[in-house]
């Protein structure tokens, strides 16, 4: 299966989810959706709760890996496991980011492998109505690949970002499992 294809059937099952929660409000029945808010470029995104294992300060220390791209920050040691360090902002394409106090890394962990994704300008744990979730109109901005659905809530259109897509583009999971190989230049 092509990403392309993972990505379609991606889209096809947020838009099962937004008809699902729209049918569940028509039949008077509420869900609360929970989701962490942030700036990406300087706009606020929403990824789901149920996509995330957990809500970390970035570690004062990450061990740098020679020969990646810019955006993949390095490698930490978490209760054992080894997790890639990923700027996401600097991976849909905006700037390197400087941490600072809002700064958080996002764990998740996909086929035995573990992520921290940082973010910035964290807005805290967002509370929408699940049946008021939309699906997402495309814009020219790199993170809208990842982007299927959103809320509107008071004049702010928050779109929520599938880590599921993100973790399944081939960009990003190439350069991820090349973060787990030695450069040739690092071997004896």
């Amino acid at each position: 299966m092509s990403v392309a294809d993972v990505l379609l059937r991606l889209r096809e099952l947020d838009q099962l989810v937004v008809l699902a929660h729209q049918q569940a409000g028509e039949r008077g029945e509420t869900e609360v959706w929970r989701g962490l808010g942030y700036k990406l470029e300087g706009a606020p995104v929403l990824t789901s709760m149920d996509e995330l294992l957990e809500i970390l300060s970035v570690p004062s220390r990450i061990t740098p890996i020679p020969g990646t791209q810019r955006w993949m920050l390095g490698f930490v040691s978490l209760q054992g496991e080894l997790l890639t360090v990923v700027d996401l902002e600097c991976f849909l394409g905006g700037e390197l980011m400087q941490l600072n106090d809002s700064s958080k890394m996002l764990v998740m962990r996909d086929r035995g492998q573990f992520f921290g994704l940082v973010v910035h300008d964290v807005l805290g744990i967002q509370r929408f109505q699940s049946r008021d979730m939309k699906s997402f109109e495309r814009l020219e901005i790199h993170r809208d690949v990842f982007t299927f659905n959103k809320f509107d809530h008071e004049e702010t259109e928050w779109p929520i970002i599938s880590m599921a897509a993100l973790l399944n583009d081939k960009r990003f999971r190439q350069s991820a499992m090349d973060s787990y190989s030695v450069p040739s230049q690092l071997q004896p």
